[in-house]
């Protein structure tokens, strides 16, 4: 058991570099991800009743978005060509994981381009500003990015899925309202608890991805994740003085400046 701490440690490294990596997607120099907290009910796609965090995908301001409608259209195929992007591993299988498998989708596909990345970070009528050039150009730009998007979508669904969105253009809006609304209706919550459990399980073996990403998807607050992940991890840790020194790392998270999940980020990413 003399690894258990070592082991435990790189696995927190992953993680904290593949958020970090996420939170600096699109020319962002900034670790910071939560952008609001809203007050939430219970549901059946998310039954859990705190204050909930939103997490951008993507954390860059408005101002720093500026495209040029012609240049946009020309470059499209190239730099956001289906054949090349990241493609969502989490297929919309079941009704109860659309908040994590649409969370995931938006990920990965801002990682594409920083086209894409303002795409799932603004709100329509930013995106459309954040163009340059004449109406009908910007118009244009907008539904050739909404429909590589749409495209995206219907291939992260599944064919093995019960949804049938075929011919659908599934655009932000669609899947945030429509498809959400009718996952809502066939989701169960104890599916979606079900589901942590297992992410819990397999975070205690060392994924511990899966699990922040859940957690994010759900709203819950960088100290809960942390802790949830730790807590997780603590079976791994059963020398003494490794459990010791680990105690001494995440008091040390509590203390810095950024939230605990960018403090996290800062110390479990050094060499």
């Amino acid at each position: 058991m003399s690894d258990d701490y070592s082991e435990m440690t790189e696995k927190l490294n992953e993680i904290a570099a593949s958020l970090h990596s996420q939170s600096t997607s699109g020319r962002s120099s900034s670790t910071g991800s939560v952008i609001t907290t809203t007050p939430s009910s219970y549901s059946y796609l998310s039954p859990y009743t705190h204050v909930r965090s939103v997490y951008k995908v993507v954390h860059q301001p408005v101002s720093a978005y500026s495209f040029d409608a012609h240049i946009t259209l020309a470059r499209l195929q190239q730099v956001m060509a289906l054949s090349t992007a990241g493609k969502v591993t989490f297929k919309l299988l079941e009704p109860s994981h659309y908040l994590e498998w649409y969370h995931l989708l938006l990920i990965t596909f801002s990682r594409r381009d920083q086209i894409a990345a303002a795409y799932c970070t603004l709100s329509p009528k930013e995106f459309a500003d954040s163009f340059t050039g004449e109406s009908r150009a910007v118009a244009a730009a907008v539904f050739a990015v909404e429909s590589t998007f749409s495209d995206f979508v219907h291939r992260s669904i599944g064919k093995h899925s019960s949804f049938n969105f075929a011919g659908a253009h599934l655009n932000r809006e669609y899947v945030e309202t429509y498809v959400k609304d009718i996952c809502a209706a066939d989701a169960h919550p104890l599916v979606v608890n079900q589901r942590k459990t297992d992410l819990i399980n397999r975070a205690s073996g060392g994924d511990v991805t899966s699990l922040v990403h859940f957690m994010q998807a759900h709203g819950f607050d960088e100290q809960t994740i942390w802790l949830e992940v730790t807590t997780a991890l603590n079976a791994r840790v059963q020398v003494k003085k490794h459990f010791k020194k680990y105690k001494t790392e995440w008091k040390a998270l509590e203390h810095l400046p950024g939230g605990i999940l960018n403090s996290a980020l800062n110390i479990f990413t050094k060499s």
